[in-house]
């Protein structure tokens, strides 16, 4: 069902038939507009992928393909599906890694590709986007069955593992990001049902990782000077403060 003021409760058929398509994403851009993404196997691998389309109250668009993909299972938990702020359009899929697909430079293409083993039953992948179009995306890697976190800043990709699942835990069911207002990520895990293996992480990540002591810092003039100690904010706890110099002993 799609709600609205004027139409409560009214029907609309989903696009395509049901039989064609397992697990759909819906989001609403900053104008108001209703967008639905799904996964469709045609039998073509030049055209089985993620679509998406919009509503405009009466009928859905023609489907644009946005992620050219084969994903493991005909399922929502293998692909997400994100518009941000300032309307551009992400889709993450999990496939041999996970694969972020974007339309913000006018055309669909793909912006990433992390390589990784998935689970070919129980694989899932989050995404999240700041305000600023930087996505974040937590997947499992199972070669060591670690839960990743991949993300974009400033234009480049980073990568790190926040958690290391037991050996035994071999059934990915839950995941999920949400990004608080610094942009920085709160992750949920569950792994393995049957020992019930449930994780909640915060790792703090700074929004520049070259801010991060666990990274190489920059050094944009080549000074010898990382970038992070150019400049310094001292907080002395108090609004008045007296300067004296120029006294002698």
């Amino acid at each position: 069902f799609y709600l609205d003021s004027d139409t409560l409760g009214t029907r609309i058929t989903p696009q395509p038939l049901a039989g064609k398509s397992n697990g759909y994403r819906i989001d609403v851009d900053p104008s108001g507009t209703l967008w639905a993404a799904y996964y469709t196997s045609t039998g073509d691998s030049t055209t089985t992928g993620v679509y998406v389309t919009s509503w405009d109250g009466t009928s859905w668009a023609t489907p644009t393909l946005a992620a050219q993909t084969t994903i493991v299972r005909d399922s929502y938990n293998y692909f997400e599906y994100v518009i941000d702020q300032m309307g551009a359009h992400h889709v993450a899929t999990y496939h041999q890694g996970v694969s972020h697909f974007t339309n913000s430079s006018g055309t669909w293409s793909l912006a990433h590709h992390e390589q990784g083993a998935v689970d070919t039953n129980y694989g899932r992948v989050a995404l999240e986007v700041t305000p600023t179009g930087d996505p974040h995306l937590v997947w499992y890697d199972i070669n060591d069955n670690d839960l990743v976190h991949t993300r974009r800043v400033s234009d480049t990709w980073y990568s790190t593992v926040v958690h290391d699942f037991d050996v035994d835990d071999g059934q990915y069911f839950g995941i999920d990001i949400a990004l608080d207002p610094q942009g920085d990520p709160r992750i949920f895990a569950q792994v393995d049902q049957t020992h019930g293996d449930n994780v909640m992480v915060y790792y703090g990540s700074f929004d520049d990782p070259s801010l991060d002591n666990s990274s190489t810092p920059s050094d944009s003039n080549s000074d010898g000077v990382c970038d992070a100690l150019q400049s310094a904010m001292l907080d002395y706890g108090q609004q008045e403060l007296t300067f004296e110099m120029g006294f002698e002993s």
